[in-house]
């Protein structure tokens, strides 16, 4: 008797680990991936025309990759101003300046074409598939406990 209710209690604690997980996984997805994917969005829609930019400048920001500090890039078009959502080490930023690129732009916002995923936005889609893995894992190991105790409790009767 002992031993089914110990199978009940793993496999309920395993469904609370798989929801737990899927939770952590969804929330970091969504607070990391969601305003790039809205910025594709913007860049893929045909509604808004094609300008082209230069790169003017590059700013220092706060990001470190590899003990790298990691700086962004901005770029001017018809008397307007936006930055790059990529960040790029000094050397990559350098290069860069000057040369023109294809955004996609309206009034108030421009998006570059050749789209650049964020270091940030990675980080998510990484944690996503890691911690939506371990969710799935514990639902499998949740079920196989619920078919196990439905087959000891169908012989106690």
């Amino acid at each position: 008797m002992r031993d089914i209710k110990i199978l009940k209690w793993l496999a309920i604690g395993a469904v609370a680990f798989s929801l737990l997980f899927s939770g952590i996984a969804l929330i970091v997805y969504f607070f990391t991936a969601w305003p790039e994917t809205s910025a594709l969005r913007f860049a893929q829609n045909e509604n808004y025309p094609i300008h082209t930019a230069t790169f003017t400048e590059y700013r220092r920001t706060t990001i470190m990759v590899n003990n790298e500090i990691m700086y962004r890039l901005y770029f001017e078009w018809d008397g307007n101003r936006d930055r790059t959502r990529a960040v790029y080490n000094l050397r990559e930023a350098e290069a860069r300046i000057g040369q023109p690129v294809q955004i996609r732009a309206s009034e108030d916002r421009a998006v570059l074409l050749n789209f650049e995923r964020t270091a940030l936005s990675i980080v998510g889609f990484v944690i996503l598939g890691v911690f939506g893995g371990i969710a799935f894992i514990a639902l499998v190991i949740a079920g196989v406990l619920g078919l196990v105790y439905k087959k000891k409790a169908e012989e106690r009767n």
